[in-house]
């Protein structure tokens, strides 16, 4: 069975997937303005789909794991192997975050600086961003295969519901550079 949580977890991945696509295309049209707007928002919106899985989805994942007295054994298997995949997990946000911040600093070069260094931060903006694009496939793979389902798996319904509340506040909770622009 598939928890809520999971859905909108998901759901995000797609969109933050939607997201970097439209960075990319920017960024190989050479529109430096647009690219740059989408950038920061993939950015902002990831930070904020991080805050949520670091803040809530992953602790109650941990304390599950600890907390469990499951005969099953795949269950029991599965649990203990949560500790080891929320630090892989938390080592990709980290990378993500970091080439991000440098990517957004390029960017900046451009809006701030001289058009004969457009061309070449934008070229470095796209073999930067490419390694984040690729690592993120197995990343959201783990996550909606592994991790996301355990959700269902191991809370009940009124654990799930104050999961999902307090995930949901975080993906709701845009940086005011941005709220504007997701109104349009």
């Amino acid at each position: 069975m598939t928890s809520e949580i999971e859905n909108l977890l998901s759901f995000d991945h797609s969109e933050l997937d939607r997201l970097l696509e439209q960075t990319f295309s920017s960024l190989e049209t050479g529109d430096a303005a647009v690219a740059f707007q989408k950038l920061d928002l993939f950015w902002a919106r990831l930070a904020m789909h991080i805050r949520g899985e670091h803040l809530h989805l992953f602790p109650a994942l941990l304390q599950a794991a600890q907390e469990s007295q499951f005969n099953d054994h795949d269950s029991s298997r599965m649990l203990a192997e949560v500790p080891e995949l929320l630090t892989e997990l938390h080592n990709d946000h980290d990378f993500f975050m970091r080439e991000l911040v440098t990517a957004i600093k390029l960017m900046r070069i451009v809006q701030n600086g001289e058009p004969a260094e457009t061309d070449k931060c934008l070229s470095e903006c796209r073999e930067l961003l490419e390694p984040v694009r690729e690592r993120l496939i197995t990343h959201n793979r783990i996550e909606e295969e592994k991790v996301y389902s355990m959700v269902a798996d191991q809370f009940d319904s009124i654990a799930q519901n104050d999961l999902l509340t307090k995930v949901t506040k975080e993906l709701t909770n845009l940086p005011p550079r941005h709220r504007k622009s997701k109104a349009q």
